[in-house]
C-alpha cells in the first residue's frame, strides 16, 4: 500500500522520486537497507546513495517544525551531493505517526518518519504557487501514509 501512496504523491507533485523514511530505525546503515523504504521513480536510490538523510537535514527540520519543508538547489542549505546526481529540489513532510498512537503504547512507536520528494526538473520552473501546492499535497499524503503505517503496527 505504501508503494501506491508514494507513486500517487510523486505523480501529483510532478516529482522524480519519493522516499519514505520509516519512523523507527537504529542507525543510518540499517535505514539504508531497511525493507520498508518506498521508492517511486528512478532517482530515489541514486539520491539515497549519494546523500542519505542527515541529522540536521530537511527531514529533521520538517519533524521539528511539524510542517512540510521545501529547498531548491539555489538555497545555500541545499546538498551539493544532491546536485551531483541531478536533484534540483527536495520537499520533506513529517509523518505524524505519534498522533495515531495512544499514550499507553510502547514509547519506541512514538516517533515520526519523513516523506521526501525529489525533483529533477529545473528548480526555476517550480513556481512559488507550485511549492505551496506541493507542500499541501505532500502533507495530505503524509497523513495517509502515517495512517497506513499505524494500523498494521498497532495490530501486532
Amino acid at each position: 500500500m505504501l508503494e501506491v501512496i508514494a507513486g500517487e504523491a510523486r505523480k501529483i507533485a510532478v516529482a522524480s522520486s519519493l522516499l519514505f523514511r520509516p519512523p523507527k530505525r537504529s542507525s543510518d546503515e540499517e535505514f539504508i537497507h531497511y525493507f520498508t523504504e518506498v521508492f517511486a521513480g528512478k532517482d530515489g536510490k541514486k539520491f539515497l546513495q549519494a546523500c542519505p538523510p542527515r541529522p540536521n537535514g530537511i527531514g529533521i527540520r520538517a519533524i521539528e517544525k511539524s510542517e512540510t519543508q521545501f529547498v531548491r538547489d539555489t538555497d545555500p542549505a541545499f546538498y551539493p551531493e544532491a546536485k551531483s546526481v541531478g536533484i534540483t529540489a527536495i520537499a520533506a513532510a513529517p509523518l505524524p505517526v505519534r498522533k495515531y498512537i495512544p499514550e499507553q503504547t510502547d514509547k519506541d512507536l512514538e516517533q515520526t518518519g519523513v516523506l521526501y520528494v525529489h525533483f529533477t526538473r529545473p528548480s526555476k520552473n517550480i513556481s512559488d504557487d507550485d511549492v505551496k501546492n506541493i507542500k499541501e499535497w505532500l502533507s495530505i499524503f503524509a497523513q495517509i501514509a502515517a495512517n497506513e503505517i499505524f494500523h498494521p503496527t498497532f495490530r501486532r
